[in-house]
């Protein structure tokens, strides 16, 4: 599959994710009000919206030639996309949420090839990385990457594993290089050893540093892999 045609069928995914991760939510979870410190469901979705959001703003600029707006102190940003939707309803940021892909998808329609493929520094974090990276970034492993935090702290281990198995699956179909393959795997890894699922942890990091190597260094600092650190299986890949 062509890799827009590709962004966008993972954007689709990602969201229906995010929908019947809302829909299954029981009245009292809905009902629950969060904090900065410990987000209910509702800030979750809300600041996946929020992240999307930026992303669209992010796009348009791009495609009308102006500098992005943006900084790249995330923590700070976040705090600040909290408090601007902690008081809205779920009808609210339900629609605000279906009003965001429309964009996204509406903006991304319009990338061309080498548009998709430019390294130029779109936002502050962008790195070496291409604007495609960026999309499914913010578009899709975000998303499922929060959801499946949540189910995590509820202790349905079970549902993060199939979130993350899912969206890692067909995030393998943008690209078939060692490199991207590596990364998407030490991005499950990570995941994985966040949600306490230390065997699949190290599996998947053994997987992604065989394909790209160059993971290593940053592997051993990683604060996300913190938790899988004194496993001595984690330890036998060094």
């Amino acid at each position: 599959m062509e890799r827009k045609a590709c962004l966008l069928a993972l954007l689709k995914q990602a969201n229906e994710m995010e929908m019947n991760f809302v829909d299954a939510l029981p009245d009292r979870e809905r009902a629950l009000v969060g904090v900065l410190e410990d987000w209910s469901a509702k800030d979750v979705i809300s600041h996946i919206t929020a992240r999307k959001a930026l992303m669209a703003d992010g796009l348009l600029a791009v495609a009308e030639a102006r500098t992005p707006i943006g900084g790249a102190d995330l923590d700070q940003e976040n705090a600040i996309l909290f408090v601007e939707y902690h008081d809205k309803s779920w009808g609210e940021v339900l629609e605000l949420a279906a009003a965001t892909l429309r964009r996204v998808v509406e903006h991304v329609e319009r990338l061309d090839k080498p548009a998709l493929a430019s390294r130029a520094r779109f936002f502050p974090w962008q790195g070496e990385r291409p604007l495609w990276r960026l999309i499914v970034g913010s578009g899709c492993i975000h998303p499922v990457g929060h959801i499946a935090e949540f189910y995590g702290r509820r202790g349905e281990q079970a549902q993060a594993g199939q979130a993350l198995g899912e969206m890692t699956s067909s995030l393998m179909g943008l690209d078939d290089g060692a490199v991207w393959q590596g990364e998407v795997k030490y991005n499950l890894a990570c995941q994985y050893a966040l949600l306490g699922a230390t065997a699949e942890a190290v599996r998947e990091l053994r997987e992604s540093l065989a394909l790209n190597p160059e993971l290593a260094d940053w592997a051993r600092q990683d604060p996300d892999l913190d938790a899988i650190r004194g496993e001595p299986e984690y330890q036998a890949l060094f």
